[in-house]
């Protein structure tokens, strides 16, 4: 994979606005109970939960300035469910995840979100989660983020963001999530572990939230000639500092876009500390349709990284593809390029911390393509082959794919996935497929089935599993949207009492132009009695003005 580094450097003197999820995944994830089985299944790391638990109670509107956090979610082209209506499967995925665009000329707005989480089981619990979004003549936005569980309640996020449309000035103080370049040098800040041993006196506060995110203050300018940004992050968690310092200076030439990205990291307790900085090189070239983009990163310490990727869009295909490299001794905190979820927990010398490194060692590659045949038939097909920096061990996944229209109403998809977690020798190796039929009567009203067979071949037995799932989707009055979902789940055919029945029953009730309801509940039960049945309720009352 060194020529994939290689070629990285090349393409970063050439970019891509877009960025894309290459994790391939047969999952659908619709509730925080989906994305806590992935977790427990290992489909998904912690830090793919963490964010992805992040974006399904905010949600995210893909009009907005940060709707590129859509990546996020496995498996997902941001581009073809915004311009394609035909992709109904990969709306299906977002719809989890985005809220509707609500237009206003309201010299003052904002929205207030609130979210009560019961559950019944034997593992009792209840969570509240609070969010505050106000803007004031589209210049001043306010956000406040908080959570409420096990009578503990915790700050998540708050930011104060200022931006002058006229001078093209946009500063946000507070928290914040921002990729720089392709993200090699400057990512989203990653999760750092602390261990059992660790000396956390101090709690978070309003001052500091949440040690998972940028805090301090972001600056953004741009011109005709130029794009820049600068950023400084502390943080705070018990006996931990956290400070990081970040900028980049993008030239413009036509359809290009070069420049510098710098940053400098230190965390530190009161008797040691951890230090590194890093120097990068990001460029981009855009057409209407195709984009070339890249970043080559090197750290002061030793260590270099780097990301290249290309994007071909077509009346009838697009292509995409995507190439990391980083050196095992790329060991940088704030990195976040593409890489996949894979991570090795790397301790950060006498801190008593771990860092959840992704990129460290690993190289890799990904190509996604999707053909329009006629206008009824269509494919799709994704390749995923990477290096895991920890093990060494050369993994890949497949994904292919058929979809045919029957009718402007009907339709029906067809997918395999093949994964492959030891290229080189004996280890896991699954094989999915998948069937996605839907009939939509019309837009809110539509009926879909899916039926899903695994085959899991370990190194000492196979196992054959599978689901099948119906979901349907109808008003019940005026302004009301029901969701209805069964699913039985079997996770070993060759075992009686190793299965699973799912309930869900969800109502949106939209009450009037600034006042949204949703309410569900959602049952799991378990064939054996060693496993704990699960009920939950979920009330979310969305307020606008």
């Amino acid at each position: 994979m060194g020529r994939a580094f290689l070629f990285s450097i090349c393409l970063s003197f050439l970019v891509s606005q877009n960025l894309y999820s290459q994790t391939i995944s047969p999952e659908f994830y619709q509730t925080e109970e989906d994305l806590l089985d992935g977790l427990n299944q290992g489909e998904l790391t912690y830090d793919q939960y963490l964010e992805l638990l992040d974006l399904m109670r905010r949600k995210i509107d893909l009009n907005s300035v940060d709707s590129q956090e859509v990546s996020q979610i496995p498996d997902i082209q941001l581009s073809d469910v915004k311009d394609s209506a035909e992709n109904r499967l990969e709306q299906e995925k977002l719809s989890a995840f985005i809220k509707p665009p609500v237009k206003s000329d309201k010299e003052f707005q904002g929205e207030l979100v609130w979210q009560f989480q019961q559950r019944f089981s034997e593992d009792k619990f209840t969570k509240n989660y609070f969010d505050l979004n106000t803007s004031l003549s589209q210049n001043l936005s306010f956000n406040l983020e908080a959570q409420n569980e096990t009578d503990q309640t915790q700050i998540r996020r708050r930011s104060l963001q200022y931006f002058l449309p006229a001078k093209n000035l946009n500063i946000i103080l507070g928290n914040f999530q921002k990729k720089l370049g392709k993200g090699v040098n400057l990512g989203n800040r990653s999760y750092l572990n602390f261990t059992s041993i660790s000396t956390l006196s101090a709690p978070n506060t309003l001052i500091f939230p949440l040690f998972t995110r940028y805090n301090g203050i972001f600056i953004n300018y741009q011109s005709d000639i130029f794009n820049s940004s600068v950023l400084y992050s502390e943080n705070r968690f018990g006996v931990y500092k956290d400070q990081i310092v970040g900028g980049e200076f993008l030239f413009k030439f036509n359809q290009f876009k070069v420049g510098p990205i710098l940053s400098w990291q230190r965390i530190s307790d009161k008797s040691y500390r951890f230090q590194n900085s890093c120097a990068s090189i990001f460029g981009e070239y855009q057409e209407k349709n195709f984009n070339l983009s890249g970043e080559a990163a090197f750290l002061s310490g030793g260590g270099n990284g780097g990301v290249g990727e290309f994007f071909i869009r077509q009346e009838r295909y697009n292509l995409r593809g995507i190439f990391w490299s980083y050196s095992a001794d790329f060991i940088y905190p704030p990195s976040g390029g593409n890489s996949n979820p894979d991570y090795e927990l790397i301790d950060l010398e006498d801190l008593n911390l771990s860092f959840r490194s992704r990129q460290s060692g690993e190289n890799g590659i990904y190509l996604n393509s999707s053909i329009k045949i006629t206008p009824r038939i269509f494919t799709e097909g994704a390749f995923n082959q990477w290096r895991d920096g920890g093990s060494l061990i050369n993994k890949n996944k497949l994904r292919l794919g058929i979809g045919y229209l029957f009718t402007p109403k009907f339709s029906g998809k067809l997918v395999n996935y093949n994964e492959d977690f030891n290229l080189d020798g004996a280890a896991e190796k699954v094989n999915t497929t998948r069937f996605v039929g839907r009939y939509g009567f019309r837009a809110d009203l539509d009926l879909q089935l899916r039926l899903s067979y695994k085959r899991k071949d370990e190194i000492i037995e196979k196992t054959d599993l599978g689901d099948v799932q119906l979901i349907a989707k109808f008003p019940v009055f005026k302004n009301s949207l029901v969701k209805i979902g069964i699913k039985y789940s079997d996770f070993d055919f060759s075992q009686s009492n190793n299965s699973r029945f799912d309930f869900y029953l969800e109502e949106r009730l939209k009450l009037n132009q600034n006042l949204f309801l949703l309410a569900q509940y959602i049952s799991k039960n378990y064939s054996d009695d060693v496993r704990l049945d699960v009920q939950n309720l979920r009330l979310r009352l969305e307020v606008g003005w």
